[in-house]
């Protein structure tokens, strides 16, 4: 087939209408055809992989986050929950309102000077 075409090719105006010289080409073109199928195939199959790669890359980086987040979250909580806990009172002291003193307001804001 090459040695045809080249033959061909050599001599254009002469083989122009030769029927090896057209089957020859016409063989090329389909053998170029089918390889250039190929190839394509050959890179949408990259290209699929890369895209599924890159999809469990980024499922994989939004687990961390989620994960990070709910770790923090924890934290928070348990350092809200032990600020209080470690306020609360010792045995026997009572609770944190028992210790208050009680304000009393002089009279002359009560509401009986109001009136």
């Amino acid at each position: 087939m090459d040695g045809t075409i080249a033959f061909c090719n050599e001599n254009p105006e002469e083989t122009l209408n030769n029927i090896e010289c057209a089957n020859a080409r016409r063989a090329a073109s389909s053998i170029a055809l089918r390889q250039e199928r190929e190839r394509r195939e050959a890179y949408e199959l990259e290209s699929e992989r890369k895209l599924e790669a890159l999809r469990n890359e980024m499922a994989e980086r939004e687990r961390i986050v989620r994960e990070i987040a709910l770790a923090a979250a924890r934290a928070e909580i348990e350092a809200y929950e032990k600020m209080w806990s470690e306020g609360a009172a010792a045995p026997g002291e009572g609770t944190p309102a028992d210790r208050l003193s009680l304000i009393t307001l002089p009279s002359s804001l009560g509401r009986d000077s109001a009136e």
